[in-house]
């Protein structure tokens, strides 16, 4: 069986992510969870939404393009684009350590908002496959 995610669903999870990851985000500063003033981009600026709205959108792309790959060389493609998506999603909750400065409930907070991603991006494409 031939399984494939199409653009459309990709463009769902992306859109999907990218709302729920702004809603998070102006939650968070609102809370004072988010900590606007803290260093995390390369040019030094704070958390703003551009970079929730990137760090939401590219990785479904990137997530679209692994599982292409994996449909053409695997016969289970499913199971190891599952696997590879939570070992991928487990190593990204490093990333907001790399913040100097920052605090655990906002390292907890942007940890959430990968998981959104994860989360959408598995059960999006898994349901699509597997209506194949």
């Amino acid at each position: 069986m031939k399984y494939r995610i199409d653009l459309k669903t990709a463009l769902i999870a992306a859109v999907l992510a990218a709302a729920i990851n702004t809603g998070l985000y102006y939650l968070g500063v609102e809370l004072g969870v988010i900590d606007t003033s803290l260093t995390v981009r390369p040019d030094g600026g704070g958390l703003t939404l551009s970079p929730v709205l990137v760090f939401s959108i590219a990785p479904v792309f990137l997530a679209w393009f692994v599982f292409l790959l994996i449909a053409n060389i695997s016969s289970e493609p499913i199971k190891w684009f599952s696997i590879l998506a939570i070992l991928f999603l487990v190593l990204s909750f490093g990333l907001p350590f790399s913040v100097e400065g920052i605090q655990m409930p906002m390292v907890l907070y942007l940890n959430l908002m990968h998981a959104v991603v994860a989360g959408i991006v598995l059960y999006l494409f898994r349901k699509q496959a597997f209506q194949k």
